[in-house]
């Protein structure tokens, strides 16, 4: 039983770790690169929204594009936290959840600040912190119906 909690919490703070280096590694990307990136999904995304009736010029739809990427990685990335920290910790669970809302955004701002063509943002922060509460919140409701589902059907076991 003890070798199956070891495993998992190896394997869930493996995949955390390895999803916050993804986030890194998609900073390291010039400024070429990563515009070219986010104008392909743009593109691709585009025809759908036109196709729906919907009028948006492509640079502002490549604007939110980008910033919705921004959210989205760091939403699943406090999906992954809350997950391995609920799963694996007993006590002081407040310090990976915060220590990753605070530092991770900061350190991939610093990064992009040091990348041809790309440049820090305060603004990217902050949307990559809303993202992350935003991950927490849902992670949460989500355990807990998770949590109050299982109790139903125990009590419902016992009758």
């Amino acid at each position: 039983m003890m070798a199956g909690m070891r495993k998992r919490t190896v394997i869930l703070w493996t995949v955390t770790i390895v999803y916050t280096f993804l986030i890194f590694s998609n900073s390291l990307q010039n400024g070429t690169s990563s515009g070219n990136l986010s104008e392909k999904v743009t593109f691709f995304l585009l025809k759908y929204v036109h196709a729906a009736g919907f009028s948006i010029s492509f640079d502002l739809f490549h604007h939110y594009v980008r910033k919705l990427a921004h959210f989205s990685e760091y939403f699943l990335l406090a999906v992954l936290v809350l997950t391995a920290v609920h799963l694996t910790m007993k006590q002081k669970k407040y310090i990976p959840l915060l220590s990753f809302w605070l530092l991770v955004p900061c350190m991939d701002e610093t990064i992009q600040h040091f990348i041809p063509g790309r440049y820090g943002s305060f603004h990217d922060v902050r949307i990559d912190m809303a993202g992350y509460l935003t991950g927490l919140l849902f992670t949460r409701m989500l355990i807990l119906v998770i949590q109050d589902i299982h109790k139903h059907l125990k009590q419902k076991e016992r009758r």
